[in-house]
C-alpha cells in the first residue's frame, strides 16, 4: 500500500494534534499537583490550623515550633500535653476554612472533631466550637491561638 502526499500530511497533522493534546494534559496535571501542594503546611490560614491540629493529635512535638507563632508557645504546649494524656486521638472529618483575613492576621473555623479515649471512655471534642487565630510570620501562616 502506497500513501500519497495528502494522506501523509493528514497523518502527520493527526500525530501533531495528539502530541499537543498530550502536552496540554501533562501541563494541566502539573498545575493541579502544584496547586494541591501549595496548600500544605501553612500557605494559607486554614491549612496552617489543619496542619497544627494534625501534629497535635499525633503529638508531633518536633514539628510544633514550625507551626505556631512564638507568642503561642505556652498555649501550644498545653494543647500538646492534653493530647499526650489521651489515647487513640484522631481527627474525624476535619475541614478548616479561613474567615476574616486582615493583612497578616486571620480567623479560622473548622468542622469535624478530635476523637480520643480518656480513662477508658471514648470521647469527642467538637471543633466547631472554636475560632482559631492565625498569623503570617516570615511569610508563612502559623497557628496563634484561639479567639475569645
Amino acid at each position: 500500500m502506497t500513501l500519497r502526499l495528502p494522506e501523509l500530511n493528514h497523518i502527520k497533522m493527526i500525530m501533531q494534534k495528539r502530541h499537543l493534546l498530550s502536552l496540554l494534559c501533562l501541563l494541566l496535571l502539573a498545575s493541579a499537583l502544584f496547586a494541591a501542594c501549595s496548600n500544605q503546611d501553612g500557605s494559607d490560614p486554614a491549612a496552617a490550623v489543619e496542619t497544627y491540629l494534625s501534629a497535635m493529635v499525633a503529638n508531633d512535638t518536633a514539628r510544633r515550633p514550625q507551626l505556631i507563632c512564638p507568642v503561642y508557645e505556652a498555649g501550644a504546649q498545653t494543647d500538646f500535653d492534653s493530647m499526650g494524656a489521651v489515647s487513640g486521638a484522631a481527627l474525624n472529618g476535619v475541614d478548616c476554612t479561613a474567615g476574616a483575613v486582615n493583612g497578616d492576621s486571620a480567623t479560622v473555623t473548622c468542622t469535624g472533631s478530635i476523637d480520643f479515649t480518656y480513662n477508658g471512655e471514648n470521647q469527642s471534642l467538637d471543633l466547631t466550637t472554636n475560632r482559631y487565630l492565625a498569623q503570617k510570620v516570615d511569610g508563612e501562616w502559623k497557628m496563634c491561638g484561639y479567639q475569645q
